[in-house]
């Protein structure tokens, strides 16, 4: 989870960086950009983890597969090491 949050942080770093900063003149019109400030120790809010929904019986094509299928489909979904690593089902 957190190479996950350090590598989303590094990328929201790689585009502030990127775009013009400061106040531009265009047809002699002054625009303001946005300042970005990343703190990565800053927390406002923590989550229990993280949502994969099963509506509209979407479930149903996991269970129809075999076990092999359904092995290798759920460790994509919940895995740490090897899928996107989901906490919560709904």
């Amino acid at each position: 989870m957190v190479a996950r949050s350090a590598a989303f942080l590094a990328a929201l770093f790689a585009v502030a960086q990127a775009a013009p900063q400061g106040i531009d003149v265009v047809s002699d019109v002054a625009v303001s950009r946005p300042q970005i400030q990343i703190r990565p120790k800053q927390t406002f809010q923590e989550y229990d983890g993280i949502l994969v929904s099963e509506a509209f019986q979407r479930s149903l094509v996991l269970h129809e597969l075999n076990t092999k299928s359904q092995n290798l489909a759920l460790d994509l979904l919940f895995s740490n090491q090897t899928g996107a690593g989901f906490t919560i089902l709904r």
